[in-house]
């Protein structure tokens, strides 16, 4: 209705003007060519008198419309909502407001809160956004909100009734706003390698670097106006509010960079990790997600920050350099021993790596059912292993290399293995810490008794409460962590040539033949093996790829396309499927060539799954793009598997995160 009121009014105007403008040429017609007449003049008035009044009778009319659409508005308002309307909206505090079929508002409730004109006659979606999808799809009008006149408003919609209601929330939001900026958060600030570097200094040099250090923390906190007090030599806690928070987070958290500066060129240079617990929480809630963060930043390998906030998933930044090596021969020795004592009092034991399991992760399977036969040799001590769930080189490679009733005796389905579980068996977990990627999940929630020995940096899901974990980042792979636990074995372990092969083509897998990810210990480990005869022309032999596969290998590198300077992505057919190490080997030869300093790899590795992967130099960390797809890994060395998706959507996926991560270094 109030659209043709509208109308009405436009006409008005229109045949008021337009009967102007005849009057004005009339009487230009009637000067210029002389009054020969004494009765123009009047002709003339009269029609502008005939105007006047034309106008006069149509604003009338415009006038009785709009009484009569007011009175019929009137009557439908009470005949639905009653006579103790006006009340009940005074009481609630409540302005309404009722639209028509055409989502006009035509009436307004007699408010304080704004001006009727200032949304009387204007159309809903004016009024409230988004409101179409509300109306038009039907859904809950919860948390929505608008602005009137310079105040919030909440807003309710009876979408039968054709009734929006709205409350102003102006001063709340005042309130939550104050709140959520005023809300605190608790840090812990760690020296990552402050023990490591006191043994390689001299005292002078030592105290003028850790003093560097402190001075640079301590100058960070004030600018930020943090409170900050140290709890030990080599550790700082930090309260804040959130509007602090957000400048640092702002600033990307540049006491990293200031730490890496101070120390610049600096061989034993000192790193920092950070974690912050922050969110609607209590005191002690943030205190305990700030230190699960602390913990998690230091298993990734230090010199970055993780933020866990209450009910949301972590937040992770920094992590510009690799991790540098920190690991002692005294703590490999305790850790043998324990897991000894565990293997002991095991009833059986059983191994398992994760899906699409490679050379390593079969590798320290081997390498762990050895000592477990060894320790108990009565025990049923069988590695969860499907064909399935293996990659094709390492399964093809294993059943060369072993007789079928071997693997037989060796394994277990996975399915299989849940009747094997009771009080005392033992689960050992290899070369992941993330459940969902184990051979069978189900058994971490049957076993009460699981061990992991892993190499890679925690993601946001990781096994929680182990009774034994061996979680070294610094490791080049999990077959050098398992070397090292059967190396310091009080009594010696029998450990056949074949298993010694896999365990060194764990670490030529994981190190790129010792190119990468290489210590003191990862070459140490491979003498141990070498002692127990493994031989690397064998190994070699392993690696050999078929023409079939060199050729899909060539044609994968042959699709790469730089995508910014230094970044290549090369994606595979969608016509056939790849397996992970030719993803991963395609990878390997795009990074091998000048100019590029981060390479990934897409294909389908499986019906409706897709996966990447990923390789860098040390100037680019791949390991947190691979996270924010559902993966992980290392710093130069990651990947992730995606169900039902395809390779186009992955490319842009990555793409996005490349972009970001370029932009913001972080995710």
């Amino acid at each position: 209705m109030l659209r043709k009121i509208a109308k009405q009014k436009i006409r008005i105007i229109v045949f008021f003007l337009l009967d102007f403008l005849i009057g004005v040429g009339l009487a230009l017609f009637i000067f210029l060519h002389g009054i020969t007449k004494n009765y123009d003049l009047y002709i003339l008035c009269g029609y502008f008198l005939l105007v006047i009044l034309h106008t006069f009778i149509n604003n009338l009319i415009l006038i009785k419309k709009t009484e009569k659409f007011l009175v019929r508005s009137d009557i439908n308002i009470s005949s639905v909502f009653g006579n103790e309307l006006s009340s009940l909206i005074e009481f609630g505090d409540v302005a309404m407001l009722i639209y028509n079929e055409e989502d006009e508002i035509i009436w307004c409730s007699n408010t304080t809160m704004f001006k009727k004109t200032s949304v009387v006659g204007k159309n809903i979606y004016d009024i409230v956004e988004n409101m179409g999808g509300y109306l038009e799809e039907n859904l809950k009008s919860e948390n929505i909100t608008t602005t009137i006149d310079g105040k919030t408003f909440a807003v309710g919609i009876n979408k039968g009734l054709h009734v929006i209601y709205l409350k102003e929330i102006t001063e709340e939001v005042y309130q939550r706003e104050s709140m959520n900026e005023n809300a605190p958060f608790i840090g812990y600030v760690v020296i990552d390698n402050y023990q490591d570097i006191m043994t390689l200094c001299n005292e002078a040099d030592f105290l003028a670097k850790i003093s560097n250090v402190k001075n640079v923390i301590m100058d960070w906190a004030n600018t930020n106006h943090l409170f900050i007090r140290a709890c030990s030599v080599d550790t700082y806690i930090i309260l804040g509010e959130e509007k602090n928070y957000t400048v640092i987070k702002d600033n990307k958290f540049k006491l990293l960079d200031d730490i890496r500066s101070s120390v610049d060129n600096d061989e034993n240079a000192l790193t920092i990790s950070i974690g912050i617990g922050k969110g609607q929480a209590s005191i002690l809630r943030l205190s305990e997600l700030a230190y699960r963060a602390l913990n998690m930043a230091l298993s990734r390998g230090g010199n970055q920050v993780i933020v866990n906030t209450f009910g949301k998933t972590s937040e992770y930044y920094g992590a510009k350099t690799e991790i540098k090596q920190a690991r002692s021969h005294v703590r490999g020795r305790v850790l043998s021993v324990t897991i000894t004592n565990l293997i002991k009092e095991s009833s059986n034991v059983l191994i398992m790596g994760h899906k699409n399991m490679d050379f390593d992760a079969l590798g320290a399977c081997l390498g762990m059912q050895c000592l477990a036969n060894g320790i108990n040799p009565s025990g049923q001590n069988l590695i969860v292993f499907e064909d399935d769930l293996v990659e094709t080189s390492t399964k093809r490679t294993f059943k060369n290399v072993f007789h079928s009733d071997e693997i037989a005796k060796m394994t277990i389905l996975p399915e299989k293995a849940l009747s094997l579980v009771d009080d005392k068996t033992l689960v050992i977990v290899v070369d992941t810490n993330r459940p969902a990627s184990t051979m069978q999940p189900k058994l971490l929630d049957l076993s009460k008794r699981v061990c992991v020995i892993d190499h890679h940096r925690k993601s946001d899901t990781y096994i929680e409460d182990p009774i034994f974990s061996y979680q070294e980042t610094q490791s080049s792979s999990s077959c050098e962590l398992v070397t090292e636990i059967l190396y310091f074995q009080q009594e010696k372990l029998k450990i056949s040539t074949d298993v010694a092969n896999f365990m060194l083509a764990g670490i030529c897998l994981d190190t790129k033949f010792f190119t990468m990810n290489t210590s003191s210990k990862t070459f140490e480990m491979s003498m141990i093996l070498k002692n127990y005869n493994a031989n690397v022309e064998e190994v070699d032999e392993f690696f050999k790829e078929e023409y079939e596969e060199k050729m899909l290998l060539n044609g994968i590198i042959n699709r790469g396309e730089m995508f910014k300077t230094g970044i290549v992505i090369a994606t595979a057919s969608d016509e056939y499927t790849v397996t992970r190490t030719t993803l991963a080997k395609a990878a390997e030869e795009i990074l091998n060539s000048k100019g590029v300093n981060a390479a990934f790899v897409i294909g389908r590795t499986a019906d409706k799954q897709v996966g990447v992967s990923a390789r860098s130099k040390t100037t680019f960390n791949v390991q947190i793009i691979m996270e924010k797809m559902g993966g992980g890994g290392h710093f130069n060395a990651s990947a992730t598997q995606i169900n039902g998706t395809t390779i186009p959507d992955v490319l842009e996926q990555l793409k996005d995160n490349i972009e970001t991560f370029v932009r913001d270094g972080t995710l």
